[in-house]
């Protein structure tokens, strides 16, 4: 999950499966930022921090050992039914209540040339995706993630975004923000905050794709069942989507992600009419789902060539 999830998987907060990531950026998810090396008296001493217990490390992987999860090569029977998308605001359609789905097959042909311009030679995400470390020839291939458009390198400066990717987009693609995938992300951002936010009652806010990366996966791929615990709403594009496509996912109940969403952000957590369901994305689909508490996978998939694009978001 080439993947959307800018997942729409994907990255990539992985439920219980996920031992820390590897490959994450350099002070991603870290506490390296240390005080002066010749502080002022004012400054406590060693002794006194010492009292302070450490932070967990932010990022991704925090509580990723504690949420229970489906098993971790899931088949198409783990998903439950299918969950029908009906139409909604401003061109949306809407699944259970919390997935939307805007059909944007004008961005297909874009898209495929600049995930074929990504770099995917690290294949980082190994712990979400259970097939990219097959050898010579993983089911799965993950590119590097980035900011989707030159204008964000901004948001590089302050430290306060802990999933933020700390690259920009390859080549041409990094030259302006007329880019396929900063279009895109775009689009993902209006609709969280024009129709998503709306339609669950919550009030406008301003949001951003903090990063966004591609996902290839073959016959016999799959996602692992996780969680984003560093993002808000998480959009997938489906670049392309063979038949049988799968978008999985399940309440949550029970988990430290849900319950931290419902203490904080209760109108974003709705119940599911089943414990589990799954939606069956086309090629051209934008999928965005509340990934911050919304366990979510792939099965084995039927066919070569899944393609998305994983974009993460956080709002204010």
């Amino acid at each position: 999950m080439v993947a959307i999830a800018a997942a729409l998987v994907l990255g990539a907060g992985a439920a219980a499966l996920a031992p820390p990531s590897p490959g994450l950026s350099p002070g991603r998810g870290t506490n390296a930022t240390s005080a002066p090396s010749n502080p002022s008296s004012g400054v406590l001493g060693a002794d006194a921090a010492a009292l302070v217990p450490p932070l967990p490390p932010l990022g991704r992987d925090r509580n990723a050992t504690t949420l229970p999860a489906p098993p971790s090569n899931p088949s198409s029977g783990d998903c439950g039914p299918r969950a029908d998308f009906v139409d909604g605001p401003d061109g949306a359609a809407v699944a259970d209540g919390l997935l939307f789905r805007r059909r944007l097959p004008e961005f297909v042909e874009d898209a495929r040339t600049a995930v074929a311009a990504l770099d995917f030679r690290a294949n980082e995400w190994c712990v979400y995706f259970g097939t990219c470390d097959d050898g010579d020839a993983p089911r799965t291939r993950t590119s590097k993630t980035y900011l989707p458009c030159p204008s964000q390198r901004r948001l590089l400066a302050p430290r306060w975004l802990a999933g933020a990717a700390q690259s920009m987009l390859p080549g041409d693609l990094g030259a302006s923000d007329g880019n396929a995938l900063c279009r895109l992300a775009r689009e993902v951002t209006a609709a969280i905050a024009d129709v998503v936010l709306p339609s669950l009652g919550e009030a406008r806010r301003s949001c951003v794709v903090q990063e966004l990366f591609a996902n290839v996966q073959d016959r016999g791929a799959w996602t692992n069942p996780h969680v984003h615990d560093d993002d808000f709403y998480g959009a997938i594009f489906y670049v392309d989507a063979p038949e049988g496509t799968r978008f999985c996912y399940d309440d949550s109940l029970g988990t430290p992600a849900r319950e931290r969403w419902e203490t904080y952000d209760p109108a974003l957590v709705g119940p599911l009419a089943e414990t589990r369901h799954h939606v069956e994305p086309q090629t051209g689909d934008l999928i965005l789902a509340p990934v911050g508490w919304l366990r979510h996978w792939v099965p084995p998939v039927d066919a070569d060539g899944r393609t998305a694009v994983v974009f993460n978001v956080v709002c204010l």
